[in-house]
């Protein structure tokens, strides 16, 4: 039942992001997506293998549903807050945050993961911090593109 509802919710952010106007080229987007999953599935791995602050289920329903999260609703969520931030709707931006926090709890609740040395005050910084650096990638891309004149960036 897990995995069914991160499919929904992840159809659910998609076709949000789809038909939501966009203020970030289509060519920045996909940078920024690449970027943000990057650091995103590097975060999880680190802090669930490595460090072993979060322990993942092994069933693979839940581990269905663990990746989808990790590798395609949260850095979606964050690239269309960052669509949000660039548009000036801070709302909706800020609402897009508290999805991924509600996602995340709700992961909890539905025991895909437990926390051991990891609490929720953790999962607002990552969030601050994965959408703090999406923000400088972003204004980094408007640099190149002005300062060379790219076309296509």
């Amino acid at each position: 039942m897990s995995a069914v509802l991160y499919i929904l919710f992840a159809w659910f952010l998609t076709c949000l992001f789809i038909f939501s106007k966009k203020s970030i080229s289509p060519l920045q987007n996909v940078i920024l997506f690449m970027f943000i999953s990057i650091i995103i599935i590097n975060s999880f791995t680190i802090f669930g293998h490595n460090l072993k602050w979060i322990k993942v289920q092994s069933d693979t329903e839940y581990f269905i549903a663990y990746t989808l999260f990790r590798s395609f609703i949260y850095p979606l969520a964050i690239l269309f807050s960052l669509n949000l931030i660039v548009s000036k709707h801070y709302l909706y931006a800020l609402t897009i945050l508290l999805y991924i926090f509600s996602l995340e709890v709700m992961g909890k609740y539905l025991q895909i993961y437990h926390y051991i040395k990891w609490n929720d005050m953790y999962t607002i910084l990552e969030i601050t911090v994965v959408l703090s650096l999406g923000w400088v990638m972003h204004k980094l891309l408007v640099h190149i593109k002005r300062q060379h004149n790219y076309d296509y960036v």
